[in-house]
């Protein structure tokens, strides 16, 4: 974004009016297509499009004057430093309550998992030396010989 906007009226008003109509165009495509998995997500790339959005609209607002003084701006320069720092703290406020959410519900998730488990953690369970020697399956037309054990034992190893 920033590569293409330098080459865009360099200094002039319509840079930032051009990158503010990418980014809305960038917003508006989120909004439509969703496409994260996890609504949450899709509203945490909404918010955060539209902050950086309104940023460009107050940089944009920065950057006109009216005509009667070059001194004088379309609007005060506090109000649209406030309106920054307020909408900026507000998506951030945002985020940091979605990662909160997700964390406790992963949380709650393995909690939950846990009690369905008794409490007990998966193990595998090495395997035994004797227990190759003596493990020859019939069952199901495989043969598993004292040889065979000691190579599948010793492959990969030369």
């Amino acid at each position: 974004m920033t590569g293409a906007m330098v080459v865009v009226g360099n200094g002039t008003p319509l840079q930032p009016l051009v990158a503010m109509l990418i980014q809305m165009l960038f917003l508006l495509l989120v909004l439509k297509m969703a496409p994260y998995q996890d609504d949450l997500d899709d509203w945490s790339s909404f918010v955060s499009s539209l902050a950086l959005t309104l940023t460009t609209l107050a940089g944009y607002t920065l950057m006109v004057k009216t005509e009667s003084n070059d001194l004088d701006y379309v609007l005060p320069t506090n109000n649209v430093a406030n309106f920054l720092v307020v909408s900026n703290a507000t998506c951030f406020v945002y985020q940091m309550v979605v990662i909160g959410w997700v964390a406790y519900q992963d949380r709650l998730q393995r909690r939950a998992s846990l009690q369905m488990s008794g409490g007990k953690k998966t193990q595998v369970q090495p395997i035994v030396d004797t227990a190759i020697d003596t493990a020859i399956d019939t069952g199901n037309k495989c043969e598993l010989t004292k040889e065979d054990a000691k190579e599948l034992k010793s492959w990969g190893m030369t």
